[in-house]
């Protein structure tokens, strides 16, 4: 019988494979939830109850980052998958920090 540990080359090569489909797996599951979640915005929320909901967004910024915004727009929340595909989710707030519109970007 040959002794496994004398052969580090298969043993790091089935690790790596392994923590790449580890990877994988989170970023699928992280990428639904975060869709699920943003189906549960709704106009009017507060900006508290966006981030309980959702969580911290990718990057905040001024309205129209990544195309329209509605009017009286004062910042925008950007959520981003961990996969690299082509849907981007937006959230838009108001002055006092209230949601005036939810976007789901998708790109050509």
């Amino acid at each position: 019988m040959k002794n496994w540990y004398r052969r580090p080359l298969p043993m790091l090569i089935g690790g790596v494979a392994l923590l790449l489909l580890g990877l994988l797996v989170s970023a699928y599951i992280h990428d639904n939830m975060l869709q699920r979640k943003f189906g549960k915005v709704r106009q009017g929320m507060r900006e508290q109850d966006v981030l309980h909901i959702v969580g911290r967004p990718s990057r905040t910024g001024q309205c129209g980052e990544l195309g329209g915004f509605p009017d009286g727009c004062s910042r925008e929340y950007i959520y981003n998958p961990w996969l690299p595909t082509i849907t981007t989710w937006a959230v838009f707030f108001d002055e006092q920090g209230t949601v005036l519109e939810t976007y789901r970007y998708v790109s050509p």
